[in-house]
């Protein structure tokens, strides 16, 4: 937000601005020192009499749209209150939130009920009751803001997804300790994932499973070999440690060993770095995987210098993380391009922004943007609208989809059979279920011609089976194939996805063919299935306690609101098309 307020992403001048300000709790202390300028606000400080802690923080917003209905006026001061004191938090080495009652703990001196040490023990300044800014401190900070605010966008988000997880480690180190270690080396590996312009080889692929592979397509042809190789490169996640460690010592200036270690305790020197971060990032693998606690020696707080040798093995403390985190994330900045303006579309990245779906009944009929390819969406829309009206047990209003599908007919032969499936089972439910007195025009030629792909075994065709109340003509294991094969694609993005009360429908439907045929067990076990697929249904639960294989399962009473007909439940989404319907006889 920070960058967005200073206008550099916009394409006019901006329309609006706006004078902010809010308050940060710190232990940073300006008292009779000017405001701290920078690119993104000022800090100015506030009075010592009751020992606040607390600075000011200004900033002019500025705002790319006039004022208008739908415009944004103001996001307020919070989304940037809490990136510029994240910023001067990671820029100082020093606590600064708008929380209160964080600070107050962080630099009380006192550890947790969870931790032994309070975490000024284990990292120097940052936790000290109150660190007085001093004018090389101002320079900084104003420095690194406008370092940050000149980064081309991708960058900036990148960096500030660091310094927040940094910060957000050190905020954790009074109860965590563990997870603030994580935090730490995950700020380095965020940047080293996406910025380090590694390309992997074959080599840097696990060599127990490299070696099994490579035995695997001992006999496919060379060109066979080099496929499989690249795809798996593609989408495996390979030399995470070692990117991690070359990364940060790529991002190491000479002042790292030099002014910046002078007077430290124990810092790490250049032949050590490299052991030592690969010994840092096993410690934060073994807390992911398996919660593994981080050494003792590395928690007790017996002093804050960088680094302990633990079992004749060089290991950085918490305060070498810290400094060795800062100096990477800020170098990393530095190296950046800086470029004074950007064409770059912010507007889903201002605060308070959230995208969600809309509902079916403002896009399903909608004929311009229709594809190919949408039918599944379009099926996922309408059947959303069903379910909604069988759940509620109320007559439902359904979208007329007349124009829609009469664009769909001329499209269906330039369709794979993959495409057509979700498309002929919208059109065969809403010409039987909302207008089955009047059906268009062309239905008949239609399912005349694709009926044998309306009627084939599938999840679009079981859907369709299941809402129209008949029952298909395929075998109970042809049934039960597409039953299950459904249900365990749920998980992937292009499986179909349906209400969950629709879900539970089709096990009971299956589950009512079994039981006409005599197998009481498997039906028992459908519905067990569809309890667990549509949980906390009190009818289906008690249907699952209740259930008698000599009476008829019937999905709509035992799941819906009220037992009346499908067409009926939707006669009023009908009567909202009667008004139409004369113009497309």
């Amino acid at each position: 937000m920070l960058q967005i307020a200073s206008g550099k992403l916009f394409t006019q001048k901006p329309a609006q601005s706006n004078e902010l300000r809010g308050i940060v709790h710190t232990n940073l202390q300006l008292y009779n020192r000017e405001p701290i300028e920078t690119a993104a606000g000022r800090l100015l400080p506030t009075s010592m009499l009751r020992d606040t802690k607390t600075l000011v923080y200004e900033l002019t917003e500025r705002i790319e749209d006039a004022p208008a209905d739908g415009v944004v006026m103001s996001h307020g001061i919070d989304p940037y209150l809490t990136d510029f004191a994240a910023i001067v938090s990671f820029a100082l080495n020093v606590t600064c939130t708008p929380d209160a009652e964080l600070t107050r703990r962080l630099t009380s001196g006192r550890n947790s009920s969870l931790v032994d040490v309070p975490p000024s023990r284990l990292v120097r300044r940052v936790f000290d009751d109150q660190v007085w800014c001093q004018d090389g401190d101002a320079v900084q900070l104003a420095r690194i803001v406008d370092d940050l605010i000149g980064l081309q966008r991708e960058n900036y988000l990148a960096a500030m997804r660091a310094i927040r997880n940094y910060v957000t480690g050190l905020h954790r180190l009074a109860d965590d300790p563990e997870l603030t270690y994580t935090l730490l080396i995950a700020s380095i590996e965020s940047l080293a994932q996406g910025f380090d312009g590694h390309s992997p080889d074959w080599e840097d692929y696990p060599e127990d499973k490299r070696r099994r592979i490579d035995n695997a397509l001992e006999e496919a042809d060379g060109e066979t070999k080099g496929r499989v190789k690249k795809t798996l490169l593609e989408i495996e996640y390979v030399a995470a440690k070692r990117r991690f460690c070359d990364f940060a010592l790529a991002h190491l200036q000479p002042s790292y060993f030099r002014e910046e270690a002078s007077g430290l305790d124990n810092p790490i020197g250049r032949a050590d770095l490299h052991g030592a971060l690969k010994q840092a990032y096993d410690l934060r693998s073994r807390h992911i995987h398996v919660l593994k606690e981080l050494p003792t020696l590395l928690t007790a707080g017996f002093h804050n210098g960088e680094t302990f040798s633990i079992n004749r093995v060089t290991m950085l403390t918490f305060q070498g993380m810290t400094r060795l985190a800062r100096h990477v994330i800020t170098e990393f900045i530095k190296r950046q391009p800086k470029v004074a303006t950007e064409v770059y579309d912010y507007k889903d990245e201002r605060a308070g922004i959230v995208k969600l779906p809309l509902a079916p009944q403002y896009w399903l009929g909608h004929v311009e943007d229709l594809t190919v390819s949408s039918g599944q969406q379009r099926l996922e829309g309408f059947l959303v609208e069903i379910a909604a009206g069988l759940r509620q047990g109320t007559d439902a209003a359904v979208t007329d989809l007349r124009d829609m599908l009469m664009k769909v007919e001329r499209l269906l032969p330039n369709m794979s059979e993959t495409q057509r499936r979700p498309f002929l089972a919208l059109y065969v439910l809403f010409n039987r279920l909302v207008i089955p007195e009047t059906l268009m025009e062309n239905f008949e030629g239609i399912m005349k011609h694709y009926g044998t792909e309306v009627e084939s075994p599938s999840v679009e065709s079981m859907l369709s089976h299941l809402v129209l109340g008949t029952v298909p003509e395929w075998s109970l294991a042809e049934h039960q194939a597409v039953h299950d094969a459904y249900l365990r694609d749920q998980g992937k993005p292009s499986c179909l996805r349906i209400p969950s009360i629709l879900k539970a429908d089709l096990s009971l439907a299956l589950a009512e063919r079994y039981r006409v045929s005599g197998k009481a067990e498997c039906a028992r076990d459908l519905i067990a299935t569809a309890v667990e697929n549509y949980p906390g249904h009190v009818p289906l639960c008690q249907l699952e306690q209740t259930f008698d294989p000599g009476e008829m399962i019937d999905w709509r009473l035992s799941l819906h609101a009220t037992p009346r007909p499908v067409t009926e439940r939707l006669s009023a989404g009908r009567a909202i098309l009667e008004s139409d319907i004369s113009d497309h006889r």
